[in-house]
This record gives structure tokens, C-alpha cells and sequence, in this order.
């Protein structure tokens, strides 16, 4: 390892997300639901925030947002074309919606895109 480096060092599962200006994204778990995005300022190396999120990556956009899937237990009501279908097998339905984390500020901006699928 060289001066200049920077380790991360962890027992977890993690994984490369991707870079944008400062920021290191680094996905943490194993399973497919509940995991955690670790963001890292490469000019400070230092964790500055910290996001849980149970369905998909979307990822960084326009260098300025982190995008992602965030589910919850749906009703037929929120999925009604699909509910039943999603339920065979004693699945749990789930309304997701995209969340926007702005860089910047570090809030998280829910967006009007939503889908039903499936909690594993």
C-alpha cells in the first residue's frame, strides 16, 4: 500500500457501487432485501453517509443524486392490477417508490415513480 492510499477495511460483504466527484459508494449485505450503501468522501476518508434501502440500485445521477428502490407491504388498492398475481406463493406484495439522496445536502427526496413487486 502506498502513502496516498486509502483502505476500507470491513468484514462485511461490500461491494463497488461507483465514484462521482468526491463520493465512494459502497453497497454492504448479502441478501437481496435490506442492505446498506455506505457513501465515503475520498478528500476528508471518511464515511459521511450512511443509507439503508430493501429493493434496487438505480444509481448516481447527473453527478448529483443517488437513486434507489425503496418498498414497503402494498394493498391491493396501491397494486391492483398485480396483487394477486404477486401473492401466489405466499410472496408479499410491495409499492415501491424511487428516492432521490441529494450530494449535497444529504436529504432524501421521494420521487412520484412508483412500481409493485415483490419483498423476498
Amino acid at each position: 500500500m502506498d502513502a496516498g492510499d486509502y483502505e476500507l477495511k470491513n468484514s462485511d460483504a461490500n461491494y463497488f457501487v461507483g465514484i462521482s466527484n468526491n463520493f465512494l459508494f459502497i453497497d454492504n449485505g448479502t441478501g437481496p432485501d435490506a442492505r446498506d450503501i455506505f457513501i465515503y468522501d475520498l478528500s476528508k476518508r471518511k464515511e459521511v453517509y450512511r443509507l439503508g434501502y430493501n429493493k434496487d440500485i438505480i444509481g448516481i445521477k447527473e453527478g448529483r443524486y443517488f437513486e434507489y428502490w425503496i418498498g414497503e407491504p402494498a394493498t391491493k388498492r396501491q397494486c391492483p392490477d398485480s396483487y394477486d398475481e404477486l401473492k401466489q406463493g405466499g410472496n408479499q406484495p410491495s409499492i415501491e417508490t424511487v428516492i432521490r439522496l441529494d450530494l449535497k445536502t444529504f436529504k432524501t427526496i421521494p420521487t412520484k415513480r412508483t412500481r409493485c413487486d415483490v419483498f423476498q
